[in-house]
């Protein structure tokens, strides 16, 4: 180690530290083409180590472009990732995305460095993914949920360039989901980038519903918690939405000029929210129609995104007022663009893109 630590100080004028404390306050595009100044710096470049830091130090949330460029018959074409793949989650700089044209396949992105590596195609009737990330290694863990008809559901996971395979997950409720009791048709998975996922499901108990949202530890490979909502606070189960919220998770229903919200505090103690939390929404009030193309919904401090097939609109729940909005099949490189902290992060298997 001593004989390595001379020569890269010999190759570059610096003793390794040196580069390093340095360079990992340099911006990405720097870096990218500072990794060719000598083979030190390419092998530092793309340590996890390094990459982490740097990320740590000088990566800020900003706007990254929906359009790509290809070459198509010969000619350079700019092409809109939306018309292709769903993005699902983002983590460390990278996109989870499945493709519109096969649910089975999905496939992770650096849209900087411009690197992608496509799993294996996974169960029929996907639903939603997740993945975490080793900041430190550079393992990825990627789990997905499944669902065809009321009677089939499950999950599956994957270690990214490990695995060949997807390999199955046990169900939280899979006894209830035999017995024909559960809703499977009901379920929904959301993941929130730090390595824990959340399921939701609906059980008929009776004459009634309850539902549970359970705690998916993805590195650990298991459920760890099942949290029931408190009953009552939403009229009709069947007609609320499972959302992210400030980095959790929540049960919220859209009213007219609303939206009611359930907060999973804590869930390794089932801790939800003393009351149902309501936000007024003048841009329901203002377009009604919004209400029923709504397809998606987050929360992030006082920001709200809401989601449509066509659009993504960011909210100012405090101000009640569009902060920006865009059309998400814009050709338009100014409109056409998702917010993203990027990273130099390069997965086992991760090729450029072609």
């Amino acid at each position: 180690m001593a004989h390595d630590n001379q020569r890269r100080r010999t190759e570059s004028g610096f003793p390794f530290e040196v580069i390093f404390e340095i360079l990992s306050w340099v911006a990405i595009e720097q870096l990218l083409r500072f990794q060719f100044v000598c083979k030190d710096w390419y092998a530092l470049i793309r340590n996890p180590e390094f990459i982490a830091k740097q990320y740590e130090r000088a990566s800020s949330l900003r706007k990254i472009p929906d359009i790509v460029k290809k070459q198509i018959n010969g000619k350079t074409e700019s092409i809109n990732v939306n018309k292709s793949y769903r993005k699902f989650a983002s983590s460390f700089g990278l996109f989870l995305e499945m493709s519109l044209t096969d649910n089975r396949s999905c496939r992770i992105r650096n849209p900087v460095t411009q690197q992608v590596v496509y799993l294996p195609d996974a169960h029929e009737g996907l639903n939603s993914f997740d993945f975490a990330i080793n900041k430190s290694t550079g393992e990825c863990k990627v789990v997905c949920y499944y669902h065809s008809g009321e009677s089939e559901a499950g999950f599956q996971v994957i270690t990214v360039g490990v695995d060949e395979q997807w390999r199955p997950l046990a169900h939280p409720n899979q006894d209830l989901l035999d017995e024909g009791i559960l809703c499977g048709d009901e379920g929904m998975f959301i993941g929130t980038g730090n390595g824990m996922g959340y399921f939701s499901d609906l059980v008929l108990d009776g004459d009634y519903l309850q539902l549970e949202v359970h705690s998916l530890d993805i590195w650990k490979e298991c459920f760890t918690s099942t949290s029931p909502l408190p009953r009552g606070v939403f009229e009709d189960l069947t007609e609320v939405r499972f959302i992210q919220w400030n980095g959790g998770v929540a049960i919220a229903e859209i009213g007219d000029e609303d939206l009611g919200v359930m907060v999973l505090e804590d869930y390794k103690v089932s801790k939800w929210s003393e009351r149902k939390i309501v936000v007024p929404l003048q841009i329901l009030k203002d377009e009604p129609e919004l209400k029923e193309e709504i397809v998606h919904i987050s929360a992030d401090s006082y920001e709200l995104m809401l989601e449509t097939e066509s659009e993504r609109i960011y909210y100012d729940m405090t101000r009640q007022k569009v902060i920006t909005d865009y059309d998400k099949q814009s050709e338009d490189e100014g409109e056409a663009f998702t917010w993203l902290r990027p990273s130099l992060m390069a997965l086992k298997g991760m090729k450029l893109e072609e």
